[in-house]
């Protein structure tokens, strides 16, 4: 789970996201969990972090409106003023001793009307 929820106002500030991870595996106790991707539904097409690629603070690689830092994530607040809403989906994955995978994502919002 991940709070808050929704970013309000969208006033373009960098708000940081709490991200709460609960894993079960009847096996192992202790399966890996890593943060797979962070995508918007808005922008230029490099609003997204992708841990794979993504592990300096180069300009233009991380967005404008995702930022992860010391593993804590940072989205801004704000939404495309014509559209419906900034939508931001956080990925993460599960992996247990077996190399069994489980991936489940949250949304964090930037509501076009509050």
């Amino acid at each position: 789970s991940v709070s808050p929820t929704k970013l309000r106002p969208p006033n373009h500030r960098m708000v940081l996201i709490e991200v709460t991870v609960r894993v079960f595996d009847i096996a192992d106790p202790n399966p890996t969990v890593v943060l797979a991707l962070i995508e918007s539904d808005e922008g230029d097409g490099i609003d997204r972090f992708d841990p794979a690629v993504d592990v300096t603070l180069i300009e233009g690689r991380r967005g404008a409106v995702i930022q992860v830092i010391d593993g804590q994530i940072y989205l801004r607040a704000e939404r495309a003023g014509k559209s419906d809403g900034r939508v931001y989906t956080i990925t993460f994955e599960a992996t247990d001793a077996s190399g069994n995978t489980a991936v489940a994502m949250a949304t964090v919002t930037v509501p076009h009307n509050q």
